[in-house]
């Protein structure tokens, strides 16, 4: 990624982080991540707090407490290396938005993948 777009892909995470809202150009990311990641995709659906909370008001220092879930409908036999495309899809999310993001991937309705929160 250039030095340009890597620039606009961070104001938009600043924006995202204010406004707990995001643009059309990250919810199409996001709903296509899945698609590309595993085989066979059934339906998505997409879940998401993108807040963020104050820990010293002084100091302006701030945490987060985002996470974005993936709800993914899928049959299970046709993934091989599920836990490569598990840290793929991760990537990806943080990638788009932040690096302390959590990551949750529920296939099939069960949680199967939650990222640590990098500290």
């Amino acid at each position: 990624m250039s030095d340009k777009a890597q620039q606009i892909v961070k104001e938009m995470a600043k924006l995202t982080m204010l406004s707990n809202r995001i643009s059309e150009i990250q919810e199409k990311n996001l709903k296509m991540y899945p698609l590309v990641v595993f085989n066979e995709v059934q339906t998505v659906k997409i879940d998401y707090d993108l807040t963020t909370y104050r820990t010293g008001a002084e100091e302006g220092e701030t945490r987060n407490n985002s996470q974005v879930s993936f709800y993914v409908d899928l049959d299970e036999s046709k993934q091989d290396n599920i836990e490569k495309r598990f840290n793929y899809l991760e990537a990806a999310v943080r990638n788009l938005f932040w690096a302390d993001l959590t990551v949750k991937i529920y296939i099939n309705n069960t949680l199967k993948f939650e990222s640590k929160k990098n500290v």
